[in-house]
């Protein structure tokens, strides 16, 4: 009888220990999937940086042509639309999109002074850390074209859906992701369609198969291809380039 104790009782602890490394290593597993601050930070960073296809690039390809040639030679209130393909290779980006605007002038007394745009993107992006199949598409209200003024001023919202791979020390995971970035007055300097100033609200959805992380920031916009972010208490520089 004590014999069958014993081993009644070894069995139980075995099996218990067996229940609590399984735990563990579901808990480890869920660590080391985890989308983190950092991992919302680059997701952000590439959904604004020229080089990775994000905002910047519409931003400041639409600013060029609509201060060059748009607000001159567009009729008012007519539906235009055109497309393209941004392609970029760089250093430690790359990017591919196929890139689509439909936009429509907005007058008073036959003088532009606004434009409605919409746009639609979708392609691939990689960085040294993190690959992505995307799509974006953007609700844009742009003002200043008169030529007394000497600043473009972008209102509306971005929105960018995609899955990503993030490879780092030889381990890569998958997740997906939605970005939202909501800009508040931002301002294009027309000498050189640089955005100046302004702000964005941002939220990020994470998810790595296993549950959804939420992450939101406002950006600042300080000039010369740069903005800063924060999040959660801490600052982090964004490279607009």
């Amino acid at each position: 009888m004590t014999i069958t104790k014993t081993s009644s009782f070894a069995l139980i602890l075995l099996a218990s220990l067996a229940f609590t490394n399984c735990e563990k290593s579901e808990d480890d597993d869920q660590i080391s999937k985890k989308v983190s601050e950092d991992d919302a930070v680059e997701l952000i960073e590439n959904s604004v940086d020229q080089s990775t296809g994000g905002m910047n690039e519409t931003i400041e390809s639409y600013s060029e042509i609509l201060i060059t040639d748009f607000a001159i030679n567009d009729s008012c209130s007519r539906e235009y639309d055109t497309s393209y393909t941004y392609i970029y290779s760089g250093p430690i980006s790359s990017a591919s999109y196929t890139v689509n605007w439909a936009y429509s002038l907005k007058c008073t007394f036959g003088i532009p002074d606004s434009v409605d745009l919409k746009v639609e993107n979708a392609g691939t992006h990689s960085t040294n850390r993190m690959s992505s199949i995307d799509s974006s598409s953007a609700e844009l209200i742009i003002a200043g074209l008169r030529p007394t003024a000497s600043h473009l001023t972008f209102n509306g919202n971005l929105n960018r859906k995609g899955s990503q791979t993030i490879s780092v020390n030889n381990n890569s995971r998958n997740i997906s992701s939605t970005i939202n970035i909501s800009l508040n007055s931002v301002m294009v300097d027309k000498s050189d369609s640089e955005i100046s100033s302004g702000t964005a609200d941002i939220s990020v959805i994470a998810n790595n198969g296993i549950q959804n992380y939420t992450y939101n920031g406002i950006l600042s916009f300080l000039g010369n291809g740069l903005a800063s972010l924060s999040m959660n208490g801490n600052t982090y520089p964004i490279n607009l380039k």
